[in-house]
């Protein structure tokens, strides 16, 4: 007896604790009815995205004979949106399987929120008092609930357009519908997360010339969730350049600031230029507070040149000026003064200052040779820039051009090209052979002594009509 007892007091405790660890399951509404499984649905943001797919099955039954009905499937579209569903029999309901029927649907309407179809037997068939599942439905999350909020609708065939029809095509009456709750739930609000880093570093050019000043452009992002204020050092190899510091930086923002290195004083050779944000208080992230950069520091290069020197004409009558046009160059990385000096065979024909000519940069010349006191002959013109400290470069220092100082000639018209006193079809053949040719395009037959007028009365640098109008009215 005793036995017994401790068996069924085991048996009483089994029991009781597998009822207490079942799920509760809701019992369909009373027949006539259409409802919903499951009857809960509930997802959270920390196990379920938005985007996130589920399923329902939409069940029917009634207590007495049925020949069709038609149901309706509302949802919040807001929330939700439907994206396909089927009956759950082989082109029919689960319900009506063994019946030949007419089903229609299901439709999705994602702008009124509803899902719906119908079925129908045909001819004289009946269904009698049952129950079975009619579709299955597919629905999307969509909306994302706020952190520490829920999100609440319900997925449900209570509509004046779901009903069950008789034999005779009548309503079925006290139709009772059962829902689904739908509830996405929003996870505790995360703690704030404090992170700045620097997101580039880049110099104006990855090299310098000593004493130069270079610009380091330097990009502080703020890439944790509440606003910050901080600090961002450059560096080069250690040394520091500058401090400039980012103020009520919103999360998720960019700063970008400038600095200017100082190069005076830096030995020449390569360097690493590094940014870096000083961590604000909470911050535990390190590995991207800092970003670098190579760069290469020069030693300056002094080196002043003559680019070209250029003679209006190659010749000129004694006694007359002649403009000479001289190019110097600053052919070096620092900003330069220097002296340019114009001589024929040596003799100075004078001298000009180019004053802070900047790297790179060009500057012309002009000078005058009064040729009253020299001697016909043939000449060389000599453009010569001064050297300046530090040049080592000489090769390219002085350029030279030839010019011819002729006599002056009885008649002294700049028209007789060979001296004879006269303009005959020596000189028109001087002009003719050069006509269409220029300092620009000689095609072999320049002759600077031919280009003798143009359309202002002075050469133009090409031998044209007008070259030959002027000899040709001067001829004899």
């Amino acid at each position: 007896m005793r036995n017994r007892l401790s068996g069924f007091l085991a048996m009483l405790l089994v029991t009781v604790f597998v009822l207490s660890v079942m799920p509760a399951i809701k019992a369909q509404p009373p027949l006539p009815a259409m409802w919903i499984t499951p009857t809960t649905l509930n997802f959270d943001t920390g196990t379920t995205a938005v985007g996130a797919l589920f399923n329902v099955t939409l069940y029917a039954g009634t207590a007495s004979d049925v020949y069709a009905y038609n149901w309706y499937v509302l949802f919040d579209t807001s929330q939700l949106a439907a994206i396909t569903g089927g009956y759950t029999g082989p082109g029919r309901s689960q319900w009506f399987s063994s019946h030949s029927t007419s089903a229609s649907g299901p439709y999705v309407d994602n702008t009124a929120g509803e899902v719906y179809g119908g079925e129908s037997l045909l001819g004289s068939d009946i269904v009698h008092a049952s129950s079975g599942s009619i579709a299955w439905l597919e629905f999307q999350i969509i909306a994302d609930p706020t952190p520490g909020n829920t999100l609440t609708s319900t997925i449900d065939p209570n509509s004046p357009d779901s009903y069950f029809l008789d034999f005779d095509l009548f309503h079925i009456p006290n139709v009772s519908f059962g829902l689904a709750a739908y509830t996405y739930s929003g996870g505790v609000t995360p703690p704030p997360r404090h992170e700045v880093v620097v997101s580039s570093v880049t110099p104006a050019s990855d090299h310098v010339t000593q004493g130069n000043p270079l610009s380091i452009e330097v990009v502080a992002l703020n890439n944790g969730t509440v606003t910050e204020t901080f600090n961002v050092n450059a560096t080069y190899d250690g040394t520091l350049i500058g401090t400039q510091t980012v103020t009520s930086l919103a999360a998720g923002n960019t700063q970008t600031l400038t600095f200017s290195w100082n190069t005076t004083s830096v030995a020449a050779g390569n360097y690493t230029i590094t940014a870096t944000a000083t961590p604000v208080t909470g911050q535990t992230d390190l590995s991207n507070i800092s970003k670098n950069a190579e760069v290469q520091v020069l030693l300056p290069r002094h080196e002043v040149v003559v680019s070209s020197v250029t003679p209006a004409s190659d010749h000129v009558t004694q006694g007359n000026p002649l403009s000479i046009e001289v190019v110097a160059l600053n052919n070096g990385t620092v900003t330069e003064t220097f002296n340019v000096n114009a001589t024929y065979d040596g003799t100075l024909i004078g001298t000009q200052t180019v004053t802070s000519l900047a790297a790179g940069n060009t500057q012309t010349l002009t000078f005058s040779w009064n040729t009253t006191s020299v001697a016909a002959g043939n000449y060389t013109i000599t453009a010569t820039a001064t050297p300046v400290t530090g040049q080592t470069d000489l090769s390219n220092i002085s350029k030279n051009a030839e010019v011819q100082v002729l006599p002056p000639g009885p008649s002294q018209n700049p028209y007789d090209f060979d001296g004879n006193g006269k303009i005959d079809i020596t000189d028109v053949a001087v002009v003719a052979k050069a006509f269409g040719s220029s300092q620009s395009n000689p095609q072999g037959r320049w002759n600077p002594k031919a280009d003798v007028y143009g359309p202002n009365g002075v050469p133009d640098g090409t031998v044209d009509l007008f070259d030959i109008a002027i000899v040709a009215k001067n001829f004899g």
